[in-house]
């Protein structure tokens, strides 16, 4: 073989070792991408599934029991409020299941949006840091 051939095959072989360099780096960027952006997914699907949830457990427990529930959308108002921690009091449970089902969301609804608050605060000091 003669010699401009093994120096085209070793020129042959950087390219694909370059390109191979390329891909490498590129699907490590996806990757981290996907893996932080997949967290924040994953706490807003948990914080709505709890949310809904919650909501349709309080309009079938206090829907008809409760004068101040007149719809689905007071049940999904009341699991916000709860959840968010404000409280307004427009809307209460009335029944021992309901108040059951408010002192579950309490606790679960209030550590998913806390999680969903770290997560914005956090993105939003790194963007501080960062500038």
């Amino acid at each position: 073989m003669s010699r401009s051939l093994r120096l085209l095959r070793l020129v042959r072989i950087l390219r694909a070792v370059r390109v191979a360099v390329r891909i490498f780096r590129i699907g490590k960027a996806a990757e981290n991408l996907m893996t932080g952006g997949a967290k924040y997914i994953y706490a807003s699907t948990i914080a709505t599934v709890v949310l809904l949830t919650a909501s349709v457990l309080f309009f079938s427990v206090e829907y008809g029991v409760n004068p101040n529930m007149k719809n689905f959308f007071d049940a999904l108002w009341l699991s916000v409020v709860t959840a968010s921690t404000v409280g307004y009091g427009d809307v209460y449970p009335v029944t021992v299941e309901g108040r059951i089902v408010a002192m579950l969301l309490m606790i679960f609804g209030v550590a998913s949006m806390g999680v969903i608050a770290g997560f914005v605060g956090s993105a939003i000091s790194g963007r501080i840091k960062t500038k």
